[in-house]
């Protein structure tokens, strides 16, 4: 079978004045869990993990591939300490995923962002054209590169709306790669265009919960993967919700100067 790729939005956090400082509640890491025992068959195949760098998502993805965590401060950031490896995945952290990092954010997506928090792709992509593609295309290649040279599924851990517009690219870089293959005769019957449309559906209407996410394979198609546990979306209806007062002006951002 082909390889899989899961794409998971990290678990709930406390609330901090620093947006990478945010550390996993117990209900996060509860979510963790309840994810790792629903999806144990599917997380099993994978052979290597990526996450964001930030606590709150290394912290979920070694939860998911079975191992536990802690975290130190280092300067002004809360790194996670590397766990005691109980699995033989390896969990690599990546920068790129972090959305909060110097030249990332344009203008639109702010704007999107205060205009919508959480909310389906397709209502961003309604709003704000064009707006995250460029992004999520970067996400991509980093974990692509990431990932290149290991076989079996991939697990990635990342944050809200950019995970959903980083399933869309992966679906279009999957068309791309088996579109001269596909032209020939999908199995099933499916043209590229149809998998195309298909897969998309499965993703464009979608509020992705905490610790909830994506599979995508070209053999299989795609499929949402919601957590047992529930997403307090009325409670926290963005991600500035999980931020203290002045914290948009004192983020500490990945690869700045100090």
């Amino acid at each position: 079978p082909g390889r899989k790729f899961l794409l998971v939005r990290h678990g709930n956090t406390e609330k901090v004045a620093v947006d990478s400082d945010r550390k996993l509640t117990e209900k996060g890491e509860q979510q963790c869990a309840s994810f790792r025992t629903k999806y144990a068959a599917e997380l099993s195949r994978v052979k290597i993990c990526v996450a964001s760098s930030v606590v709150r998502t290394m912290d979920s993805a070694w939860r998911l591939v079975g191992m536990s965590s802690e975290t130190e401060k280092n300067s002004e950031i809360a790194v996670p300490v590397a766990p005691q490896r109980q699995s033989g995945v390896e969990v690599k952290p990546l920068d790129e995923l972090y959305f909060i990092r110097p030249g990332f954010q344009t203008p639109a997506m702010k704007y999107a962002d205060v205009q919508l928090g959480y909310a389906p792709v397709q209502k961003y992509m309604e709003l704000v054209p064009g707006a995250y593609e460029p992004g999520a295309r970067q996400m991509l290649e980093a974990v692509m590169n990431a990932v290149d040279s290991t076989e079996g599924d991939v697990l990635i851990v990342g944050h809200a709306i950019h995970l959903s517009y980083l399933g869309l690219a992966l679906i279009d870089a999957i068309v791309e790669e088996r579109r001269e293959e596909w032209d020939r005769g999908k199995p099933g019957g499916q043209s590229v265009e149809e998998w195309r449309e298909a897969a998309r559906r499965a993703v464009l209407p979608v509020n992705v919960g905490e610790v909830c996410g994506f599979e995508i394979c070209a053999d299989s198609g795609v499929r949402y993967l919601p957590n047992p546990l529930g997403t307090d979306f009325v409670t926290a209806t963005c991600n500035a919700a999980f931020v203290g007062p002045g914290a948009a002006e004192s983020h500490p951002q990945i690869g700045a100067d100090p």
